[in-house]
């Protein structure tokens, strides 16, 4: 997870899931709801700072998990994933965040758990305002 504020980059964590997923629809659900917390509290820090912030927007390359975020009823696939993992789900239908969906070659978050090839660690490392200090 990449949390950016005002277009910088303020929080990341990748960590392993506490609870054994059975599909990656459900392991994107997972850490979307991770996510969303984070978001959440960062919005209200935000708030309480005196800052006027937008609906925070929770970037997904996976369209399945998007979809079960978004839709209103469970669908034949989601219905075995536990209620606690669905709070993203409900954040989306309250309107405290909205979802959007990006490629995965543009997902930044992949930076913490997978080797990316030389271009494409340049690209996300730009896109994070990362840079190297002498």
């Amino acid at each position: 997870m990449v949390l950016q504020v005002f277009g910088n980059c303020v929080f990341w964590r990748s960590k392993v899931q506490d609870t054994i997923a059975d599909s990656t629809m459900h392991a994107e659900i997972i850490a979307m709801t991770s996510a969303a917390n984070e978001m959440l509290w960062m919005k209200h820090l935000l708030l309480d700072l005196g800052f006027t912030v937008a609906q925070p927007v929770l970037w997904g390359d996976n369209k399945s998990a998007l979809f079960c975020a978004e839709c209103e009823h469970l669908t034949p696939k989601s219905r075995h994933i536990e209620r606690k993992d669905m709070y993203v789900k409900d954040l989306v239908q309250r309107q405290y965040i909205k979802t959007e969906w990006c490629q995965s070659s543009d997902q930044l978050a992949d930076v913490m758990t997978k080797v990316l090839p030389g271009p494409a660690l340049t690209a996300v490392r730009d896109a994070l305002q990362l840079r190297l200090t002498s």
